[in-house]
């Protein structure tokens, strides 16, 4: 049930959208963005139809199902369907009015268009690709929202076993925040990224060793993997848990070409600079976690001090930005 194009009306609210607020939009838009009115019971997609367009709720609310199941409920702000149009995949899930709903209907064409010139909305849904890899149903994406006091971007995902899982993306600053709903049992912990460069953070916050939240400030590559653990509602092992703390990520090196130590990323020059200002095994463990998940590179890097005179003390502080431990 479509009506009139309104391209003005259609300019208005998408530029009150946090993460298009400031895309430019010409004349050819109004002929791929439609306003239309569906009344409740009415489906404005259907699970298996094609991804060939995105909708913008402007006024009332829909129920996103899969089969009989409720997955959410959507209010004006949200979006849905765009991972769909991203991925030029069937929908995964029904969306039905359930009060007269007032959408944008944005073609698939012109929304990708957006996608690839707008380098905003392009982060914020390639990191949920990422992150969900094509989830059963119930991803909303809301792209209007704040965050102590900043404009956000927050996508919700309704996990089978009732948690919700949420993710935050703050526009004006390079800052994501995954934090998982429920019940909360076991001590609280904090695991802060030791290595992180200057001027970016990890923080993953865990209860009884399940991850329930972790905020990420400045490139989020390799957060999937404990994304992935934050949606199973698994306990991280002791070794993940160190493996974040001295490398950022949960996921174990796949590629060790070049590493003295897979497990935290510790390159072999790295290791050779430590070793020649004078570190023993034990001081480069406690500096950057090389041998304190599984142990195996110890040989490597012992072999290295029995190799090498001691040196490099200058390449070592400008690796760590610090003065080289005393041997």
């Amino acid at each position: 049930m479509g009506d009139e194009h309104d391209a003005d009306e259609a300019r208005a609210a998408l530029e009150a959208l946090a993460v298009l607020h400031d895309l430019e939009q010409g004349p050819e838009d109004a002929d791929e963005i439609r306003r239309q009115t569906f009344q409740p019971g009415e489906i404005v997609i259907a699970a298996g139809d094609p991804g060939d367009a995105c909708f913008f709720i402007l006024e009332g609310r829909a129920r996103v199902r899969k089969g009989e199941r409720l997955l959410s409920i959507l209010n004006p702000g949200h979006c849905f369907g765009e991972l769909a149009v991203l991925e030029n995949a069937p929908r995964s899930a029904t969306v039905e009015a359930e009060e007269t709903l007032v959408v944008l209907r944005v073609e698939a064409l012109r929304f990708r268009r957006w996608y690839e010139r707008h380098p905003p909305l392009a982060s914020l849904l390639g990191t949920l690709q990422q992150m969900y890899q094509r989830p059963e149903g119930g991803l909303v994406t809301i792209h209007r929202g704040e965050h102590e006091g900043r404009p956000c971007v927050s996508s919700v995902r309704q996990l089978a076993d009732g948690r919700t899982m949420m993710s935050t993306q703050i526009i004006d600053r390079a800052v994501l925040i995954l934090a998982v709903s429920g019940q909360r049992e076991g001590a609280a912990t904090t695991v802060e990224f030791a290595r992180a460069s200057d001027g970016a953070s990890r923080t993953l916050r865990l209860h009884g060793g399940v991850p329930v939240s972790v905020e990420v400030l400045g490139d989020a590559a390799g957060i999937g993997h404990l994304a992935a653990r934050m949606v199973t509602g698994r306990a991280l092992s002791e070794a993940e848990q160190a493996r974040f703390r001295w490398t950022g990520s949960t996921a174990a090196t796949r590629s060790p070409a070049g590493l003295v130590c897979p497990c935290v990323g510790l390159a072999r020059d790295e290791a050779e600079a430590m070793v020649g200002a004078g570190l023993s095994f034990e001081q480069i463990g406690r500096r950057c976690g090389a041998g304190t998940i599984c142990g195996s590179c110890r040989p490597e890097i012992e072999s290295i001090g029995r190799a090498r005179p001691t040196e490099a003390p200058g390449l070592l502080r400008r690796l760590f930005r610090r003065k080289p431990a005393k041997g």
